[in-house]
């Protein structure tokens, strides 16, 4: 189980942009993260460079940190683009990256989208960041998307992901520039602790993923941990925990997917079942992301990690929150101490 040393629960801080150099990443071991998440989705990152600072820094500490990577599956992501803010009501193209014009400064270029085209429909909703940037599609045209803008709360930045919720598409779990990834690692003999699979729905995806690690490494004892996002993963979790180590209920895909007043049950189903199959529970998105972008407590946050811990979380996820933030081991911090509290009074009472 992916737990922190004296505590019922560990930390799973998130490597990026605002957090990936070896004194950082000390600073986060330091502060109680011992387990790091290697989103390989992010295209501007290069995962060996982050694994490697990554072991540098618990080789400084003189600690044992696992390393989790994060599959993205075949899910769309934004191609090359400067950040581009939008306003409720805007149109805007949607347009494979290929055939973007750079001189277009409103298309939003979107690798692999003709693989999903197909399935998409005028009224369908595309979705990034999980639910920061909502579309409707009004027009598809030779395989582009036109689509009215129905939020905005964040700007639209290169490698944000992407996710079509009404359509029922389907992702592969590995993508050919992941394997790649994999197989660079594993020819500098790095060797992840954990790996995690973005958008699973059926037991063939895990033993995909499967297959591929014990090919690459054959030694190795590489646990892998599906991510709950769909309303069709929920009603087919048991058959998911079945051929997994665990999973990691993803809380931004999942509440566009069913109606969000379900994803508190949701939330207790999917702790229950993982402690009753005795595998890892992991849970994502919006833990503390307000406290890390500034500075300032919420109660709702802090109430949510405590019944994170209430409800047996192996591993409270961290993404935006250190990835990408300006508070990252203040955030680690924090969260670290509500699970040492939580845990002492789960010991007590």
């Amino acid at each position: 189980m992916i737990r922190s040393d004296g505590c019922n629960s560990g930390i799973l801080a998130s490597v990026g942009r605002s957090f990936c150099e070896v004194a950082t990443i000390r600073k986060g071991i330091e502060a109680g993260a011992l387990n790091y998440r290697l989103a390989l989705g992010l295209r501007d990152r290069d995962h060996v460079t982050d694994f490697r600072h990554v072991r540098a820094a618990a080789s400084e500490a003189g600690v044992n940190v696992r390393v989790l990577l994060d599959l993205p599956a075949s899910r769309p992501r934004i191609g090359y683009m400067e950040d581009k803010a939008f306003r409720v009501g805007d149109m805007v193209w949607i347009i494979d990256a290929e055939e973007v014009d750079p001189g277009d400064p409103g298309a939003i270029p979107l690798p692999g989208l003709r693989h999903h085209v197909d399935r998409l429909h005028p009224g369908d909703r595309v979705v990034f960041r999980d639910g920061r940037q909502i579309f409707r599609i009004t027009t598809i045209n030779e395989g582009r998307l036109e689509v009215e803008c129905l939020a905005a709360v964040e700007p639209l930045s290169a490698s944000n992901g992407c996710s079509f919720p009404d359509s029922g598409a389907v992702f592969e779990p590995l993508t050919t520039e992941d394997r790649e990834w994999l197989e660079r690692m594993a020819s500098e003999g790095l060797c992840p602790d954990w790996v995690t699979v973005s958008l699973v729905a059926e037991q063939e995806q895990v033993w995909t993923v499967r297959n591929c690690l014990d090919e690459l490494w054959p030694e190795g004892s590489i646990r892998i941990v599906p991510k709950i996002e769909t309303a069709y993963a929920v009603d087919n979790l048991a058959a998911i925990l079945d051929v997994a180590d665990g999973v990691l209920l993803g809380r931004g895909d999942l509440a566009l997917s069913v109606p969000p007043e379900r994803l508190p049950h949701i939330q207790m189903r999917v702790a229950q079942e993982a402690r009753r199959a005795n595998k890892a529970y992991m849970v994502a998105t919006q833990v503390f992301e307000r406290f890390a972008d500034s500075g300032a407590i919420y109660r709702a946050e802090l109430s949510d990690v405590a019944l994170m811990v209430r409800q047996g979380v192996d591993a409270v996820t961290l993404c935006q929150e250190t990835s990408d933030s300006r508070y990252p081991i203040a955030t680690i911090d924090l969260v670290r101490r509500i699970i040492e509290q939580e845990s002492k009074i789960l010991r007590e009472s």
